[in-house]
């Protein structure tokens, strides 16, 4: 499997990279059609984990009453330079710590797109996975990168400039996962390669990266629950973008054995 991403990264590398925005759409809609009822249980799960953890993680490093004073008084007072350095970190532990979740989300739609059996438990695979210190890792660098320009824009006041950036960030390396997961790149590699891609057809993924998170926001309406069974959408792209650049593989199972991580 990584013989044959690597082919054709080459290939694309001397051709080109061609996708039709209208093509991962409908792709991708209809795999998201397959996996919405278990994907946002799932997400339903998760978000409350990480509530309870991140409850007692900021009451026990920073102290709850403390970080919430902090923010509610934002607007009149400013943001100290310690609640956006805690809040940098806080984001960053917790894109890290659930990366393993959204490569499981991704691997459910490759199952769903290949007829494959999936559950669930699906979206926790890669915890318990060879794969978990390298989606770990790959989402830890590209999380702090983000953070850490964010805080330092932030800290100049220059808010706008930080969240831009962090979503070009988020952008160029969306593929980041799939290559790991699916592709079985080094963090190292996927990084590189998922900025290289998305440079090879910026504004076709962009537009459907734009629609899926347009699709993702509709489950605001449904008394805001519904966001967590829209939300895998975003996802399915991810991997229908993927697809779409290496194919589908149904015989693809995940490698158990020694996995380079870098």
């Amino acid at each position: 499997m990584q013989q044959n991403i690597k082919k054709r990264l080459e290939e694309i590398n001397r051709n080109g990279l061609h996708l039709e925005t209208g093509a991962l759409i409908d792709q991708s809609f209809e795999n998201y059609k397959k996996i919405a009822l278990m994907a946002g249980l799932a997400f339903l799960i998760m978000v409350i984990i990480i509530f309870v953890f991140l409850i007692g993680g900021v009451s026990v490093f920073y102290g709850l009453e403390r970080y919430v004073q902090d923010f509610s008084h934002l607007e009149q007072n400013g943001i100290s330079r310690n609640f956006i350095i805690v809040s940098a970190l806080v984001n960053t532990v917790i894109a890290a710590i659930t990366a393993p979740f959204s490569a499981g989300i991704i691997k459910m739609s490759s199952d769903a797109d290949n007829n494959r059996e999936f559950s669930v438990g699906t979206a926790f695979e890669y915890y318990k996975s060879t794969k978990f210190i390298p989606v770990f890792t790959a989402s830890l660098i590209i999380a702090l990168t983000s953070a850490l320009i964010g805080a330092l824009l932030q800290l100049l006041n220059m808010n706008f400039v930080g969240t831009f950036v962090s979503m070009i960030i988020s952008f160029l390396t969306c593929l980041t996962l799939p290559l790991i997961i699916l592709g079985n790149l080094s963090v190292k590699d996927a990084i590189i390669h998922s900025i290289a891609l998305v440079n090879k057809a910026p504004l076709t993924v962009l537009l459907a990266l734009i629609v899926a998170f347009i699709g993702a926001l509709t489950g605001l309406i449904a008394f805001c629950l519904g966001v967590f069974f829209t939300i895998p959408y975003i996802y399915c792209m991810y991997y229908t973008i993927y697809k779409n650049i290496f194919g589908s593989d149904e015989s693809e199972i995940e490698d158990i054995g020694r996995y380079d991580s870098f």
